[in-house]
């Protein structure tokens, strides 16, 4: 007897609730937890005149819900932000430069290939380019991240860098995840989701660290087997579907920037803000709240040391912009900001062995024309397992 392994996670963008669309761009989701679990609605049923035998479970309608634990990577951050917060506003290339002989380039540039058109070279090392553009790898995944010296000029190599933007809307895309397990036999079992939508996105920072490390809720009510009879194929059967692979590329704390009113963070012992859409399982089940994706708020904590015009600032509930910036050497960046944060009141944490800290409680919010949340997203293109750009998420 051999157990069932977990070989792969697909996850693909719907194009409206509950509707695989054709040729579907299916991702290889990476993730450290699962634990989508579906579960049957069921009532007691008591039958008059069964003569005092125990009542049956009338069932009804199935859910699932549960959550999905991963690391925010350059990958996975454009569809997390557009789950969470809506689909992207704008679309397209990171950069409209290109690469060009004999040209002076400085460290952060970003140029797009010429002959290598499914590239993006990335300035690691100021210079002078060489006469010919470099030969790279017809896939671009298998240039990845390597460094490739153009006369004086160092390049990093990626797949074609675009930049999508975002701010928190109502529009809340969904998408169908799906896992198969495999055994020692090759017997197969894959178990489909439909209609998922994710609830909640916690951003924190702590000491020394940046968490993207999420534990995102999703939620939905249709889902099936492949031992169902209604069961067809699975996602990378379907005529034209497209594989994508997905990537451990990281987001590290050297990366990340946070800013309050654009001025670098100092002396925070911690700060979060988790956007939360405030959906439960029976709203996505029975369809409420889920025209309007929810009721946002914006909300969090932040500890810092403590300083008399903080305080002042905080009694006075005096609002702030605050960013977390995150940018690698490779181009990809992510970017979220709350202009209008406004800080809630609370005594200083006394402490005999180190600095007196001022903990705040933190709510964000919107007015006219400012949104509570948007982003910034540069990542790289998606590509398939034949190489070739199927476009961004």
């Amino acid at each position: 007897m051999s157990g069932f392994l977990t070989e792969s996670i697909l996850l693909t963008r719907e194009t409206t609730a509950g509707a695989i669309a054709a040729n579907p761009v299916c991702i290889k989701y990476l993730a450290e937890s699962f634990d989508l679990t579906e579960e049957q609605a069921s009532e007691a049923v008591n039958l008059l005149g069964s003569g005092g035998d125990a009542s049956p479970e009338a069932f009804g309608t199935s859910s699932y819900s549960g959550s999905v634990g991963h690391v925010i990577s350059i990958d996975n951050s454009p569809i997390v932000l557009t789950h969470v917060l809506g689909a992207a506003l704008t679309s397209g290339d990171a950069t409209a430069s290109t690469w060009a002989a004999t040209t002076a380039f400085a460290v952060g540039d970003l140029a797009n290939g010429v002959a290598n058109t499914e590239h993006t070279f990335i300035c690691y090392t100021a210079g002078t380019t060489g006469a010919t553009e470099p030969t790279l790898q017809a896939d671009p995944n298998d240039d990845r991240n390597t460094r490739v010296t153009d006369g004086t000029v160092v390049w990093i190599v990626m797949p074609k860098l675009v930049v999508d933007t975002y701010e928190l809307t109502q529009i809340m895309p969904t998408f169908t995840i799906e896992y198969k397990l495999i055994d020692a036999s090759a017997n197969t079992f894959y178990k489909r989701f439909s209609n998922v939508r994710m609830n909640s996105l916690p951003v924190s920072m702590t000491g020394g660290t940046i968490s993207l490390k999420a534990s995102i809720d999703f939620m939905g009510a249709t889902a099936i087997e492949s031992e169902d009879a209604a069961w067809t194929t699975p996602l990378s059967g379907i005529a034209g579907a497209q594989i994508v692979p997905h990537f451990k590329d990281y987001y590290s704390y050297e990366d990340c920037d946070v800013t309050i009113d654009t001025v670098s963070l100092c002396e925070t012992d911690s700060i979060n803000l988790d956007i939360n859409r405030n959906v439960t399982i029976d709203d996505a089940v029975n369809g409420c709240k889920i025209a309007n994706n929810g009721i946002p708020t914006v909300s969090g904590a932040m500890s810092r040391t403590f300083e008399t015009a903080e305080f002042n600032n905080a009694k006075a509930h005096t609002d702030f912009a605050l960013a977390f910036n995150f940018t690698k050497a490779n181009g990809c960046a992510l970017t979220l900001n709350y202009p209008l944060v406004k800080p809630k009141l609370a005594d200083p944490i006394l402490s005999i062995d180190k600095q007196t800290m001022l903990s705040v409680n933190l709510s964000a919010y919107g007015v006219d024309g400012t949104k509570s949340v948007s982003a910034t997203v540069i990542y790289p293109s998606l590509v398939d397992s034949a190489g070739a750009i199927v476009g961004a998420y």
